[in-house]
């Protein structure tokens, strides 16, 4: 045994061992003294050891095995806040003696779904711009299959821990024992794989496996993923929930109602909640998925859609999971326009949108630290064309929203609290200026600048606000903001903050913008949107619901289209 990715002088231990024929196990105790330690990214060194294993008959070689590891304490600690009828479940993780606040998003690999043609340089690209993103986790989620050794390798190496599902959802799955000793073996194969992964730190049986209305189907997937714990448990010492989420409401008579939950609203129940409403009422333990989708670029766009259906959205836009309806909602509720007029400014809209949303979101998340010690939004990627749910496209291309996620995502993050987007012209906008450090580092006598700008991007507001000391992971409102609104209806405000220490360096910078609006009249506008939606779902068409080439019969009339034309 020996640094693999660091000098240290090798340890050896030789013995020997009478090997009959078949299996045969042996265990060999090896000590490392003063051991270097993993960790993640933001919080120290990536330090990884090789152990090389050869095997002797008398003089002759028969056989060797190489594999890296690493030398890490790993501990789930309760999160503060819960009483023991809230939340039962540890959902803090403690790398090393230090809080892991896990900045997640969920990775829906492998990078093609055509899996040879998923290459190294694909992954090691998706990899490098997860930690661009400031992502410290990623959650392969259980739609997806387990990640071959390469992923996990680079996930060890880049410092980014590692969420592995196992392959069971909320479809109906063969209820006979065969069947079930099959996943069983299949789901302990997952577990042997990933186990000396120094990144992977937690399991889960399943994604949304007791969303069922019948009580039967729920009961019979409790009993599952209970008995699927039992299998796997033999086989690993990390952390185990049995699926995600564990607070919904058809699971309550089991689980505890502030465990976890899917953040989902804004987006199946588009039109029905403005983003502040809904995400600002969530308190949970920990967020497994956060969804908000979007378009990747024109230029992506060109690559899988057939030319005559790029603009306005042809046939192909509904194979690629294209939902009309909900991206000009986001794009209204964001911009207070749906931004309709053409190619560019649409799909620009939705990767907009899908930022704010998710910086609305996670803001709200982090700022519950360690009450909340974790968000993952979904998705990261997708392992195939499409308008849906990841940040980074396809064809590698981040879109705008990886912005807005590398500004949330920051380790040390200064934020702006607001409970809406909107105010009228004449308002008193108010918010709150909080600090969020995941770091294990105080800054002494820091100061946040902060500039709101109107329409026309001139300075309105400025000032200087020193908050002190900023404490070793922790989260804190440091100051209240009141400041007029300028402008009429139809404009935008724009906040720009900036953190700095006592010597004038720049530790974060953060950016928003908010509208001139009634936020009333919006909700209603909103709200129409949203019930036009639920009608056109009545044909049960899914995203090709829209076309009526594709439905024939099924279709019902809509004049959506002609907005996009």
């Amino acid at each position: 045994v020996q640094g693999d990715n660091f000098s240290s002088p090798p340890i050896t231990v030789s013995f020997d061992h009478r090997s009959e024929p078949g299996a045969s196990v042996c265990t060999v105790p090896l000590t490392v003294e003063h051991p270097r330690l993993w960790t993640t990214w933001d919080l120290g060194d990536q330090n990884l050891y090789r152990v090389d294993v050869s095997v002797h008959d008398g003089s002759d070689f028969q056989d060797r095995e190489r594999q890296s590891f690493a030398i890490r304490d790993l501990e789930m600690a309760m999160n503060p806040g819960w009483s023991p009828e809230e939340v039962e479940y540890p959902w803090t993780v403690m790398l090393n003696g230090h809080r892991h606040y896990m900045r997640s998003a969920c990775w829906g690999g492998p990078p093609d779904m055509f899996t040879g043609r998923a290459t190294e340089a694909m992954y090691r690209e998706y990899i490098r711009l997860a930690k661009e993103a400031n992502i410290n986790n990623l959650r392969i989620f259980c739609w997806h299959p387990p990640e071959i050794p390469l992923f996990c390798r680079l996930c060890d190496e880049a410092g980014i821990t590692v969420w592995q599902d196992f392959s069971l959802s909320h479809y109906l799955h063969p209820r006979d024992r065969e069947t079930i000793e099959k996943i069983f073996d299949e789901s302990i194969d997952v577990v042997k794989q990933i186990r000396n992964n120094p990144s992977v730190i937690f399991l889960s049986g399943g994604e949304e496996i007791l969303y069922h209305v019948s009580h039967d189907d729920s009961d019979f997937f409790l009993q599952l993923i209970t008995e699927l714990g039992q299998a796997v448990a033999p086989y690993h010492s990390i952390q185990w929930v049995p699926t995600c989420p564990l607070s919904w409401p058809n699971v309550q008579k089991v689980f505890k109602p502030r465990e976890s939950i899917h953040a989902h609203g804004p987006h199946y129940g588009a039109g029905f909640m403005m983003l502040g409403d809904y995400y600002s009422k969530l308190e949970f333990a920990f967020i497994p998925e956060l969804a908000i989708t979007s378009c990747p670029s024109a230029e992506s766009i060109r690559k899988f859609i057939p030319e005559d259906e790029v603009w306005p959205p042809g046939p192909g836009w509904g194979y690629h999971w294209a939902d009309l309806d909900i991206l000009r909602i986001h794009n209204y509720e964001v911009f207070g326009d749906q931004c309709t007029d053409g190619l560019d400014e649409f799909v620009d809209a939705t990767q907009i949108a899908q930022g704010v949303y998710f910086q609305y979101a996670g803001e709200h998340f982090r700022r519950m630290k360690p009450k909340n010690s974790g968000v993952s939004f979904c998705h990261f990627m997708l392992h195939t064309p499409d308008m849906k749910w990841a940040i980074v496209d396809f064809y590698l291309k981040p879109k705008k929203s990886f912005d807005y996620v590398r500004r949330t995502f920051q380790a040390l993050l200064v934020s702006l609290q607001y409970d809406r987007r909107r105010w009228n012209p004449g308002e008193t906008f108010q918010g709150e200026i909080w600090v969020v450090n995941d770091l294990y580092e105080e800054f002494a006598d820091c100061t946040v600048q902060l500039r709101f700008l109107d329409n026309s991007q001139r300075v309105f507001h400025e000032t200087a606000i020193e908050i002190g000391d900023v404490k070793a992971d922790s989260a804190a409102k440091f100051s209240d903001v009141a400041v007029h609104v300028p402008g009429e209806q139809g404009d935008k405000f724009y906040v720009e903050m900036c953190l700095l220490d006592n010597g004038g360096n720049r530790l974060s910078d953060n950016q928003y913008f908010l509208l001139v609006d009634d936020q009333q009249q919006a909700s209603a506008l909103m709200r129409k949107l949203g019930e036009e939606a639920r009608e056109r779902m009545k044909n049960e068409g899914g995203t090709i619901r829209y076309f009526k080439e594709l439905l024939g019969d099924r279709y019902v009339p809509t004049r959506l289209l002609e907005d996009f034309k």
